[in-house]
């Protein structure tokens, strides 16, 4: 998978047409999976903006951690910290 150089949101857009930012798509479980998977499989860049996508989607909502946590999302997040 090569993700463009402009990283996870511009992936995501194209992929999908999807964009986190817009509150109309957080209730998608596609933005989560992508973003899980983005933050595993991209470039260096893509993989630190899903990261961060991922932390401010999970950053007061139990309902979102649980969602990302059920996608793998905790592995790849872990693994950037190390």
């Amino acid at each position: 998978m090569t993700a463009a150089p402009s990283g996870a949101f511009h992936t995501l857009h194209a992929r999908h047409n999807l964009c986190p930012r817009d509150a109309r798509n957080l209730d998608n479980p596609l933005v989560y999976s992508e973003l899980c998977a983005l933050a595993k499989e991209g470039s260096a860049e893509t993989k630190d903006r899903s990261a961060s996508a991922l932390w401010s989607l999970s950053t007061d909502h139990q309902g979102n951690k649980d969602t990302i946590a059920k996608l793998g999302g905790i592995d790849p997040l872990v693994g950037l910290l190390v």
